[in-house]
């Protein structure tokens, strides 16, 4: 899979960028009309990584408060995070269950087993990617949400919160769901982001943990271009909480060995068929079907594979992954780390 730059991108950046501009423009006029007191608080970005309050420094902090401050931060915040937001939750074990069931009924691959060598392996993965995602997101968005209040305040668009609520939403979920197709786009594009994004991309069995799976530097490139929409717009919280909730879960479905293509709804939704095809190690799949939610992004740039009906094997060719041996626990326990290392400073192109 050669990384490049088309115009495809191009032209969606563009688009976003001027997305961006008009609201940005909307948004300095609406200061002037409606005035600061009219701009609520955003509380958007405490959706997407919990209190942002706590990367903030106390001044007159001592050592022993700032140690107990950062072992709550990343170590306890993200553990608590992981059994009440995700495993005590109705939506984790009914999509769970929901793939399950239909990866019986319908595989993609009818002679692999439901708990598979890559399923236990994935699963690894989605107890580590809390704390991974604590110690890099939470710094991250802190920094651009404090560069914005600094330097970019006027870029804020506060004539959006006096549209229609059905407005806001649909702009909302728009631009943000173009801002993953960005990134993602991009993550195949440059050819050190495709070396982190090509983790990802190496499990040879798809399933539903496997969107746990991702280098943490990633992401810097899809909250760079999913958080800015949230701080520019001041998109309603409801909003974001509602697209976060489906946009995880959802893409969590589409990454299980399922096959189905929804029928009509593949003209605008992702489908477990078309992401398979994403993940594809044929040539002539890569760089296709790069929607995160909606496939229209992929129909409007002319990256949508139009092979609805194709199975393919995926991972990434010439990549062979370590620990997925039926008990070999420690080498499972330790292959994310060696897979995160060797993606920064081995020999994979």
């Amino acid at each position: 899979m050669q990384p490049k730059i088309s115009k495809d991108l191009m032209l969606a950046l563009a688009i976003f960028l001027l997305a961006l501009t008009a609201w940005g423009i909307w948004g300095s006029w609406g200061k002037s009309f409606l005035g600061d007191a009219s701009a609520p608080h955003n509380p958007s970005l405490t959706a997407v990584v919990g209190n942002l309050e706590q990367a903030q420094t106390p001044p007159t902090e001592t050592r022993a408060q700032w140690i107990k401050r950062t072992v709550v931060r990343f170590f306890y915040n993200p553990f608590e995070r992981l059994f009440k937001n995700i495993i005590f939750t109705i939506p984790f074990w009914g999509v769970l269950v929901l793939t399950l069931v239909l990866e019986r009924w319908i595989p993609a691959e009818k002679d692999r087993k439901i708990f598979s060598a890559g399923f236990r392996q994935d699963i690894v993965w989605f107890f580590y990617e809390p704390f991974l995602n604590a110690f890099v997101v939470g710094t991250y968005v802190a920094v651009l949400t404090k560069l914005h209040s600094v330097y970019f305040p006027q870029w804020t668009c506060y004539g959006l919160t006096q549209m229609p609520v059905w407005l806001r939403i649909a702009v909302g979920i728009l631009v943000v769901d173009l801002g993953y197709w960005i990134q993602h786009r991009i993550n195949h594009a440059v050819p050190f982001l495709w070396k982190l994004h090509a983790l990802h991309h190496s499990q040879t069995e798809l399933n539903f943990f496997s969107d746990f799976r991702y280098h943490p530097l990633e992401y810097l490139v899809r909250h760079t271009f999913v958080t800015v929409p949230f701080i520019f717009l001041r998109i309603d919280l409801p909003v974001i909480v509602a697209m976060v909730i489906f946009k995880d879960w959802y893409s969590r479905f589409y990454h299980g060995n399922i096959r189905t293509n929804l029928g009509p709804l593949r003209f605008v939704l992702v489908t477990p068929q078309s992401h398979r095809v994403h993940h594809s190690v044929e040539r002539e799949h890569h760089d296709r079907n790069f929607g995160a939610i909606f496939s229209i992004w992929d129909h409007l740039f002319g990256t949508q594979c139009k092979n609805y009906h194709t199975y393919p094997a995926t991972g990434v060719p010439g990549e062979k992954l370590v620990g997925l041996e039926l008990g070999d626990v420690k080498n499972r326990l330790k292959s994310p780390w060696s897979q995160m290392w060797r993606r920064l400073f081995g020999h994979y192109k």
